[in-house]
């Protein structure tokens, strides 16, 4: 039998007395005292098929007997993997704690008998005797064991929801197929179970008889349907207007029926019911356009047919149909694309399509030509715009892995890139119009607050450019990285061979590069003029996607003819609206439509603080094929290293109790759902995020950023993110997460799974007002793309004045206490921390995590911090604080620790190769 050691201190008065049975070896049982629990990690009164305590205090690998456990949720001092440090020294061992078991067949973990007592005064996490060396077989067993657990705990967490689902596409994303043994007793799908299929629709309760109820089909009519499900209307729009009309009429016929918004007597509005038919509504060219919900379509649900056996889906999309393709080269076709004035309802009249070039609800189409960036196959998937390398950004084929000894051979690197001889130009330079400097009363007396305690801001105006064009004035810290986000190198010097013949090309001005920046992320440019004497590569615009500045580093280039080299690779010609593609044994295109993305949102909730959009529902609809944002404006929250675009597939602000549920969030070309400025009570639950352009869930308040405050209440509070499925994000942005919040407070994740990302899987840019609560999330898989970083991250560069609970509290610097507690983190490619903590994070609770593959915490200044009570699995640092962080005494309890490693030999990142 295999005997490996995972080991958690234990009270003395608990463990080893005259009351602890012993187990015989021959049960394969191990030691529990009487009143401790054994189970999963992450969730304390449950069994998750890990052993638990029999009744006379011996466990069987593999049994799971929970009615002879003691709760954990009664029993304060019954921890799920750890025990409390208590005391102002932090040196007092409460009397909880209990050991954990992992199952790997026949074989068990077992406590090591040197570690069944703790002196009273013992400092905190005294160092562990190092384990002996293991064999290389054994050592991957352990590995799996752990990549093992994140797979049952996934399926813990959201087979409810998904399925069995849940756990083959996790299992394929960390590889479990490649384990020696089957860790787990089931079976693991290939990688190619990442790929998401369209849900199945849930069903809904009926609506009340006082409801408003419509119909909508993707076959219905807008001029003869009537709203019926035997007539359905055929647009969202349609369905919007009725109703607007149905209610005007209601308060005809009954004068007073619907109340003021903002008078706090409630909106008095029918509630209003919208049935959608399963099947695509393409939106992006048609009558359709983005559904805007104003506040007097607030009480509205919109709805799948759960009748149907497939999902309503709002495509951001033009289906172009009946194309007449033809020979071009080789195996490349080519077809004229109808002009957009044919297209019914796209009106270049109005400002949005004239002349608001980054508005979100603007069409990518001119009156002659479509503009899109984005192509999709008749299956829904992207295809390539074509570029070199070649790549696909959705496969390792193009992307480029952050190698830390843990990148699969032949499989993971960089291919799909080139590397530039150097940056050329001064750059673009934006103007710094004032700098305002003040002191404040944030953190604690402690070293290192005083470098974040200053409030020191620099507003700049963009170049000229994109001034014209009304991008806006960007704010930014002084302190680290400021007054960067416009200024951008100018052009690249090129290496010789590497772009071809670049005199072919047609026109330049369309060639956009993407460009990886810092180890920290990605920007975009687009191309004012290439020279091919001079091998240069001359910037118009760009590199404002990333909140700091620097060198140029690894890049590709897209859109040109040619580029198009390669099966599933297309290129448009603006001047001559002509489509050229290549097809591949999925664009069987000669009988079949191909999809463009117009649209940037499919859905826009467009309600004010003053009065907002209010209980809204989204039930089991999908939003996909939006068009990507990475040209468009960004903005750097002050406090952080992102740059934000303000936008998404579905955009919310002004808003209150906003709920989406059982929803699909896929191939978006940037953020897949943004709750903007005043969004509060709302909730994402029970929802699928995968290929999304830049980040799945974003919070993205304001401020007033003279006087450093949100007094006025405009930003996201009081919401709910949970046991939500997100993978495969930053497909086009690299500084992207499953979740960001900046300028806001007080919200909730939890319950959700994280995997395959760029960078950070979490990320919270600034303090703001804290009390928020990171929770029972999975995440592994982030920093794919990037390095110096954690799966969680964090920022806290500028104080913001904030009211102290969210409501009416008296106003404060410092945020009060966030929680991170209960989540299981696995750290692999460029992932060096678990929790980081950079420049400024304070008051931050880290307890009861379990991380895997590196240290627990690090910090960067700031203070009030306490990671405590985490299991970390496998070696790290044994510091839970790191990296420029003021030295304090180690029993200081601002820096308070108590957490505890299992500590093999020879293991690191490279153990994790998913």
């Amino acid at each position: 039998m295999l005997l490996l050691q995972l080991v958690i201190p234990m009270a003395v008065s608990h463990v080893g007395d005259s009351n602890t049975p012993s187990c015989p070896p021959s049960q394969g049982g191990f030691t529990v005292a009487p009143g401790h629990c054994i189970g999963d990690p992450l969730n304390p009164p449950d069994c998750f098929k890990h052993p638990l305590a029999s009744a006379d205090g011996c466990g069987t690998v593999g049994s799971c007997v929970a009615a002879a456990t003691r709760s954990c949720i009664s029993d304060k001092n019954c921890f799920s993997f750890a025990v409390e440090a208590e005391g102002p020294d932090c040196t007092e061992w409460s009397s909880g704690g209990r050991w954990h078991t992992f199952p790997l067949g026949n074989a068990s973990l077992v406590p090591n008998p040197q570690w069944v007592s703790y002196a009273k005064a013992a400092p905190p996490s005294p160092p562990l005797p190092p384990s002996p060396p293991l064999p290389p077989s054994q050592i991957e067993q352990w590995t799996c064991m752990v990549r093992a657990l994140a797979a049952e705990t996934a399926a813990k967490r959201l087979g409810a929801v998904f399925g069995s689902r849940v756990e083959r596409v996790v299992s394929a994303a960390l590889r479990l197929q490649d384990c020696p043994v089957n860790t787990s007793g089931r079976t693991h799908g290939s990688a190619a179970a990442a790929h998401s299929a369209m849900p199945a629709t849930p069903t809904w309760p009926l609506p009340a008889d006082n409801t408003i109820t419509v119909t909508i089909a993707p076959t219905g009519s807008d001029t003869t349907g009537d709203g019926s499900r035997a007539r359905p209307f055929r647009t969202p729009r349609r369905a919007r207007d009725y109703i607007r009309a149905a209610r005007q009429q209601m308060d005809a016929q009954a004068p007073g029926h619907m109340s003021d918004p903002g008078s706090g007597k409630g909106t008095g509005r029918v509630p209003a019911v919208v049935t959608m038919r399963g099947g695509v509504y393409h939106l992006g060219g048609s009558s359709h356009g983005t559904l805007v919900l104003d506040p007097e379509d607030s009480d509205m649900t919109w709805q799948s047919d759960a009748a149907d056996s497939t999902p309503a889906v709002l495509s951001g999309a033009v289906a172009l149909s009946n194309l007449t393709w033809k020979p071009y080269s080789g195996a490349i076709v080519v077809a004229d694309l109808p002009s957009p004035e044919k297209f019914a309802g796209l009106d270049f009249a109005h400002p949005v399509q004239a002349s608001a070039r980054h508005h979100p609800l603007k069409v990518r189409a001119t009156t002659s030509a479509w503009t899109f960036e984005t192509l999709f196959a008749p299956s829904g998937h992207r295809l390539v715009r074509s570029r070199t390398p070649n790549g696909n950004p959705e496969d390792a084929s193009g992307m480029c892995f952050m190698s830390s000894g843990d990148l699969l051979p032949g499989v993971e690197g960089c291919g799909g890139y080139l590397k530039p001889d150097k940056a050329i130009g001064a750059g673009f330079v934006g103007r710094t119009i004032k700098q305002i400097v003040f002191n404040t009363t944030r953190g604690g007396n402690v070293p290192g607050d005083d470098v974040y305690r200053e409030y020191n801001v620099l507003f700049q105006d963009p170049p000229d450019n994109l001034a014209a064009e009304g991008f806006p004035v960007a704010v930014c810290n002084q302190g680290e990285g400021g007054g960067e986000l416009y200024n951008r190198t100018s052009g690249i010097r090129y290496r010789a061979g590497d772009l071809g013949n670049v005199s072919a090309w047609t026109r330049p001005s369309d060639v956009v590069v993407h460009m990886m920046h810092n180890g920290w992320g990605n920007v975009m440019y687009r191309v004012a003029a290439v020279n091919a004497s001079t091998q240069t590569l001359s910037f118009e615009r760009g590199g404002y996607q990333h909140g700091r500045g620097g060198g140029v580093g690894d890049y590709f280039v897209e859109n040109q003819l040619a580029f198009l080299d390669a099966p599933g690779e297309w290129y448009l010609d603006t001047s001559k609206n002509r489509l050229y593609l290549w097809p591949n044994a999925t664009t069987s295109l000669h009988e079949t439509d191909v999809v463009g993305a117009t649209l940037e949102s499919v859905v826009y909730v467009n309600g004010t603080q003053g009065n907002p959009v209010t209980n809204v529902q989204f039930q089991g609809v999908v939003f996909t094929q939006t068009a990507p944002t990475y040209l468009q404006p960004y903005e750097r929250p002050i406090s952080g290293d992102w740059a934000i675009h303000r936008g998404g597939t579905v955009f919310v602000t002004g808003a209150n109790n906003i709920t989406f549920s059982k929803c699909n969030f896929t191939f978006t070309g940037g953020n897949a759902l943004m709750f903007s400025g005043h969004v509060k009570d709302s909730t994402v639950v029970d929802s699928e995020f995968f290929s999304v352009g830049d980040s799945a869930v974003v919070l993205f308040g304001s401020a007033n950023w003279t006087t450093g405050s949100v007094l006025d209440d405009n930003y996201p509070s009081r919401n709910s993110i949970r046991r939500n499925l997100m993978h495969e994000l930053g497909v086009w942005g690299k500084q992207t997460s499953c979740f960001f919040q900046g300028v806001a407070g007080n919200n909730v994740f939890s319950d959700n799974v994280c995997f395959n990302g760029p960078r950070a899987m979490v990320n919270i840019n600034d303090g703001t007002l804290g009390l928020n609560v990171i929770q029972r999330n999975v995440l592994f898989n982030g920093c794919r793309e990037s390095d110096d970083h954690g799966n969680f991250n964090s920022w806290d560069r500028t104080p913001i004045l904030h009211r102290s609970n969210d409501v009416n509290g008296t106003l404060a610097w410092s945020p009060a206490d966030s929680i991170i507690s209960q989540n299981l983190i696995i750290n692999s490619y460029g992932a060096s921390h678990g929790i980081d903590h950079d420049d400024g994070s304070m008051f931050w609770q880290d307890v009861r995590n379990v991380v895997a593959f590196s240290h627990a915490c690090k910090g960067n200044y700031g203070s009030n911090r306490n990671c405590s009570a985490n299991l970390v699995i496998g070696p790290g640092q044994r510091s839970s604080y790191t990296y420029r962080t003021p030295l304090l005494p180690v029993d200081d309890p601002r820096l308070c620790s108590s957490n505890h490693e299992q500590r093999v030999q020879h293991i690191d990142r490279k153990m994790l190769t998913s």
